[in-house]
């Protein structure tokens, strides 16, 4: 494939730096003003943003998110955000990066409906989908999404459900993840206790 001109070939470098984890190039192309640090890349859109999450590049990933140029939420080719591939992944330290970020939106859907909680619950990362109940910023109303989900959850189709119901006295809620069988009975998969957010 064929970048043309001295500009492209310094975004392709970034990209293909976040890609490998390369810090030191990742750090000078990215500070350099003339370089569009948004660029899509030549694989499933993914910019630099996204390259560093789908290959765990948490250093990198820091490095990008601390430049105010960077969007952390852009969408790449396929519909992702760079929190959506974390949480599909299961990579709790890129996520809990991402989630740090007040410009990050946990509760941020796909065209389907898909959010990064239920990204995670599908593939079975229960440490990222802990993770992602703990955030006072998940939206508290119920989700669901109809999936063979692999992992050691049940190996037929089921309804996830987030339900989450506020304590009549003070300031904690409680989320709930149930998964409803094709029969119509539930077994609950968890429960997280969490501050409301102010």
């Amino acid at each position: 494939m064929a970048f043309l001109g001295k500009q492209a070939s310094k975004e392709f470098l970034l990209w293909q730096a976040a890609t490998d984890g390369n810090l030191e190039v990742v750090r000078k192309l990215s500070r350099d003003a003339a370089v569009n640090v948004n660029w899509i890349g030549p694989e499933k859109g993914d910019a630099p943003l996204h390259r560093a999450c789908r290959f765990k590049r948490l250093e990198v990933l820091k490095e990008l998110m601390a430049n105010p140029r960077v969007d952390v939420t852009q969408v790449n080719a396929v519909g992702g955000t760079a929190m959506s591939i974390s949480s599909f992944l299961g990579d709790l330290k890129t996520v809990a990066q991402l989630l740090a970020d007040p410009r990050v939106d946990p509760n941020w859907t796909t065209s389907d409906g898909a959010t990064p909680f239920l990204f995670a619950a599908w593939k079975g990362h229960s440490e990222v989908v802990s993770l992602l109940l703990a955030d006072p910023e998940l939206i508290p109303t119920s989700q669901r999404m109809t999936r063979a989900l692999p992992c050691g959850w049940p190996p037929r189709k089921v309804t996830l459900w987030l339900c989450s119901t506020f304590w009549p006295q003070g300031d904690q809620h409680q989320k709930e993840i149930y998964l409803q069988q094709q029969d119509g009975s539930r077994a609950r998969k968890g429960v997280c206790c969490c501050r409301k957010a102010s």
